[in-house]
């Protein structure tokens, strides 16, 4: 099924959805397409970086989350956050919504509701609807008051300095940033939005 010396890229494509699903397959065990698959991380990881290697964003989301179920190992975190920023750099959808439910949720990071709502707004301006309604009740929340003055303003001062220490991120990033964290930073903007 697979050809080792990919042509064209279709083959290169073909190559690359293969290797998910494999791996996809391992990962999910019984509850995938497959009821008799077993759930075996050390081949889901094996075909998910296969396929990460042709490219494949969403093998990069799933290895990312792979890394971050082992709750013991700092050393997987840190390879899951590795993993998840090239998604983030590769503009990936879910890769956005995953590092917005870790801020909102707090974890494996500090719990923080703008970082949460910067990729929060960054999914949703790519179209994926549940970012849009979580965008916007975080920030009616904010105008409500539901989320405390204080902590908003804490959240908006350690957002700026997280996102001024990133490195190479696109324009595009940093833009969408400053836009939410000026629009968490001012009520009007907030009920606006």
């Amino acid at each position: 099924l697979i050809k080792h010396h990919p042509e064209t890229m279709y083959e290169f494509e073909e190559n690359s959805k293969i290797l998910f699903r494999v791996g996809w397959e391992f990962y999910m065990g019984e509850r995938g397409k497959y009821n008799n698959f077993p759930q075996d991380f050390f081949y889901a990881v094996k075909y998910l970086k296969a396929s990460a290697l042709y490219k494949n964003n969403d093998a990069l989301c799933c290895l990312s989350t792979i890394y971050f179920l082992d709750n013991e190992n700092k050393l997987s975190h840190e390879t899951g956050f590795k993993l998840l920023d090239i998604a983030v750099d590769e503009e990936w959808i879910d890769a956005y919504f995953l590092y917005a439910t870790m801020y909102k949720n707090g974890g494996l990071v500090e719990k923080n509701v703008v970082m949460a709502g910067i990729y929060f707004k960054l999914a949703a301006d790519d179209g994926e609807s549940l970012s849009m309604f979580e965008y916007a009740n975080l920030l009616g929340q904010a105008y409500s008051g539901e989320i405390n003055k204080d902590e908003l303003k804490s959240s908006i001062e350690k957002a700026r300095k997280i996102i001024s220490e990133m490195d190479n991120k696109n324009d595009h990033f940093y833009a969408e940033a400053k836009y939410a964290i000026d629009t968490f930073d001012d009520d009007y903007s907030q009920y606006y939005a």
